[in-house]
């Protein structure tokens, strides 16, 4: 009896624990998410050339508010969130940032070869990226994320924001002939620190100040992106 209730101890402690290390749903909606994407690049004449592509959807999913009757009337900008992206390649080069407003209940889309990779900071093609998604509150009218992602100031982090994207997996190369499937996951959740916010925000001013137009938003889509067959 005595060693069938410290097995039972046992298991209740064990199950508890395993519950806490589960964080909540609440915690996956959170102001700085990280991701990746890998095979962009194929071998051309022995020069890598961008050719595959990845997709990522951002989501404004309420938790910073909304108004009671929608974005056509009365105040339009309550619960509008400035999406901030960022995205890094193998050296830990900044090639891109950017900042796009999403309504409540707004999705966008990004194409890493049509919107990102197309217009970069520099021209060395890229076989694989981390991205990072940073939500602040906006500003009011259309222009409420006018360079946001260079976190100028003390920008407000607000939860709100759920983010999702795809990538290309290798699954056969034999006899010249190459094989990818697509997979999509969403962005993780991340702890932003001091130093990675200062990081960011001095990279991106430097892009957004002296880049010339490059390494910027070719266009926030206004519609979530699918992949396609390969």
């Amino acid at each position: 009896m005595y060693l069938r209730n410290v097995i039972l101890a046992a298991l209740v402690i064990a199950t508890v624990a395993f519950a806490q290390s589960i964080p909540p749903l609440a915690a996956l909606d959170t102001p700085y998410q990280v991701r990746y994407a890998v095979n962009l690049t194929t071998e051309s004449g022995g020069a890598p050339a961008l050719a595959l592509d990845a997709y990522f959807n951002v989501a404004n999913d309420g938790a910073n508010g909304a108004s009671a009757f929608g974005s056509g009337l009365g105040n339009g900008s309550t619960g509008n969130i400035c999406a901030n992206l960022y995205v890094f390649d193998n050296q830990e080069e900044l090639l891109w940032c950017c900042s796009c407003i999403i309504t409540p209940d707004e999705t966008i889309g990004f194409s890493l070869q049509k919107d990102i990779l197309s217009n970069p900071l520099t021209t060395i093609a890229t076989g694989s990226v981390t991205v990072k998604l940073v939500g602040t509150a906006a500003g009011t009218g259309t222009g409420g994320c006018f360079q946001s992602a260079a976190l100028q100031g003390t920008p407000t982090l607000v939860p709100g924001l759920l983010a999702w994207g795809t990538t290309p997996h290798l699954i056969n190369q034999a006899a010249g002939q190459t094989t990818y499937f697509e997979t999509e996951t969403p962005f993780l959740p991340a702890q932003l620190s001091a130093g990675e916010e200062t990081s960011l925000a001095t990279k991106c001013a430097g892009i957004l100040g002296n880049g010339t137009g490059y390494g910027t938003c070719k266009s926030c889509e206004t519609n979530a992106l699918g992949g396609q067959k390969m």
